[in-house]
């Protein structure tokens, strides 16, 4: 479901920031995404 929401804001052009990041696993997953942003 990442990818797709990650695909999605690539097309529209808009950033994603996650929210709820707990552990060094789901940032190091996130970052690997695009993700740069987030609550960690």
């Amino acid at each position: 479901m990442m990818r797709a929401i990650m695909g999605l804001a690539a097309e529209l052009g808009v950033e994603v920031v996650a929210e709820g990041v707990e552990t060094a696993e789901q940032h190091r997953r996130l970052i690997a995404m695009g993700v740069r942003k987030n609550d960690r």
